[in-house]
């Protein structure tokens, strides 16, 4: 069996529109990147 991640971004803006139709969350800091990783699901 195998697997594939496809992972795709969209930044264009919607159609007749002028704003990016993607909503970004909060800026991660390089900190917060790097730290350990936990379980939350």
């Amino acid at each position: 069996m195998r697997f594939m991640q496809h992972l795709a971004l969209w930044e264009a803006p919607a159609l007749g529109g002028e704003r990016p139709e993607t909503t970004w969350l909060e800026h991660v800091a390089d900190e917060q990147y790097r730290a350990k990783r936990t379980s939350s699901h």
